[in-house]
């Protein structure tokens, strides 16, 4: 039974590799840029390691009642329009706005997913 569990996480951790080449991340950046909207652009795109960092960032906005979209972006194959397949979003409204930018990009096989958290002035 360990070794069937054993198996089963490496397997995991294998199929979840994260794009951490710099020409990645930079194609990611521009992706979200430039759907951003104008209050977005004044930030400074911040890239974090992998989704638990983004959840960090997440509470800490919640701690600080800042108001924030998280959304992603799913692609299979490269990062372009044409091979953009999904995506969710989720917005919150809180008292504070301030303009931020942080993403991650996730890869697992063939697909690969751009997390965003960016700051929002609306209602």
């Amino acid at each position: 039974m360990k070794k069937i569990i054993f198996f089963s996480i490496s397997i995991l951790i294998i199929s979840f590799v994260k794009a951490q080449t710099p020409a990645e991340i930079k194609i990611a950046e521009n992706f979200i840029i430039s759907r951003a909207d104008a209050y977005i652009k004044k930030a400074i795109p911040v890239f974090v390691n992998n989704l638990a960092a983004l959840e960090k960032v997440e509470r800490n906005l919640d701690a600080k009642k800042i108001s924030y979209n998280k959304y992603s972006f799913v692609f299979i194959g490269e990062i372009n329009d044409k091979n953009c397949v999904g995506g969710a979003m989720h917005s919150y409204t809180q008292n504070n706005r301030k303009p931020i930018l942080y993403y991650t990009v996730l890869k697992e096989n063939e697909k690969t997913e751009i997390w965003v958290i960016s700051g929002h002035n609306g209602f």
